[in-house]
């Protein structure tokens, strides 16, 4: 009689998430913001005189208000030919 077979080693797939995976994930985000910097600053350099906007205080809130973003996807699908008709879901 043979003895047993022991489990197969865990492979990276199977192997629980290590920091590698956090690292690399951290690494990309430097790099897109890294990315947005220069792009501001090519944009900048360009054009010195270019107007300046502040956006204000409640631009996010503004952006993120459930009846703008609701009336917004009305207009796009109407805009693509759809009949829209929308009611309350319950709770």
């Amino acid at each position: 009689m043979r003895p047993p077979t022991p489990p197969p080693a865990p492979t990276p797939s199977s192997a629980p998430a290590t920091g590698a995976s956090s690292n690399a994930a951290h690494a990309k985000a430097l790099v897109a913001v890294a990315r947005s910097i220069l792009v501001i600053a090519r944009h900048l350099i360009n054009d010195p005189d270019a107007p300046y906007q502040e956006l204000g205080a409640h631009w996010h809130r503004r952006h993120l208000d459930p009846a703008r973003k609701t009336r917004d996807l009305v207009r796009q699908l109407q805009a693509l030919g759809h009949q829209v008709a929308l009611s309350p879901a319950s709770a």
